[in-house]
């Protein structure tokens, strides 16, 4: 099993699969590269990745994603990963105006060593079905940035009736606290593994367990569906959470975007 080609098939389901499904929202994909624009400024969901470019065409099939966000106006984020090529990408990226905002650790975990969960107290973690539910999770995971990314929650009500359908492979979970939304969660259910992503929580509820417990109860759910791998990209403050579940790092993803 390659759990870097489970990560990046993960990631790409994560990225474009309700953008795909929007008449207003573009997804471009070949062998080569992965595009994917939602239509709002919103460099949290307008995405290049997975490029598997010819070192030779590369500096061009740069430029022509570049200039498509450029054209239309809107703010994007460039992954770059382990698998990803040419070698020289990360120096080509920067040639052409972009620059290394973002380094997380690319992580992996067999399901079945997973502990068992303990809930802290008065934390109740619930799974998105409803439009207040996936209202309350817009709003906190827009709240990581100051002021709220208002587009992030306008997207999310635009994907609201794939969102909400049983068989969406994109889970999302809130957590409550005394019946306030705190905490949430996303899993991507993609092939034998599933990807954690959007695990935040409101800065006057850290140091909780929040976290932990929104990383290990979408996880458990994975595993009784029938999943295998876990897999996630770590920003380095939540390393030790991940490692304490079992996690181990595989290597690094990087996110390029243009100067504001």
């Amino acid at each position: 099993m390659n759990l870097l080609s489970l990560m990046d098939e993960n990631l790409a389901v994560h990225q474009s699969y309700l953008q795909a499904l929007h008449p207003a929202m573009l997804v471009r994909r070949d062998p080569e590269l992965l595009l994917v624009d939602c239509g709002l400024d919103c460099d949290t969901l307008n995405y290049v990745s997975l490029a598997r470019l010819d070192a030779e065409e590369a500096p061009l099939r740069i430029e022509n994603a570049i200039e498509h966000f450029r054209h239309v106006g809107r703010r994007f984020s460039w992954w770059l990963g382990p698998q990803d090529r040419p070698a020289e990408l990360p120096e080509l990226l920067e040639a052409a105006g972009l620059t290394n905002t973002e380094t997380e650790t690319a992580m992996a975990v067999d399901l079945r060593v997973l502990p068992a969960l303990q809930l802290p107290e008065g934390l109740k973690i619930e799974r998105v079905r409803s439009m207040s539910q996936l209202e309350d999770f817009a709003r906190v995971l827009a709240s990581l940035w100051m002021p709220p990314d208002e587009q992030l929650i306008a997207f999310y009500r635009l994907t609201a009736h794939e969102l909400l359908k049983d068989d969406c492979p994109l889970r999302l979970y809130v957590g409550y606290w005394q019946r306030e939304p705190v905490s949430t969660a996303e899993l991507c259910l993609a092939g034998e593994g599933v990807g954690l992503y959007n695990v935040a929580t409101l800065e006057a509820y850290r140091g909780r367990g929040f976290a932990s417990a929104l990383t290990l109860y979408p996880l458990l759910e994975g595993r009784a569906s029938g999943h295998r791998f876990g897999v996630l990209q770590a920003a380095e403050d939540g390393l030790h959470i991940y490692q304490r579940l079992g996690f181990h790092a595989l290597g690094i993803y990087r996110e390029y975007q243009p100067p504001r």
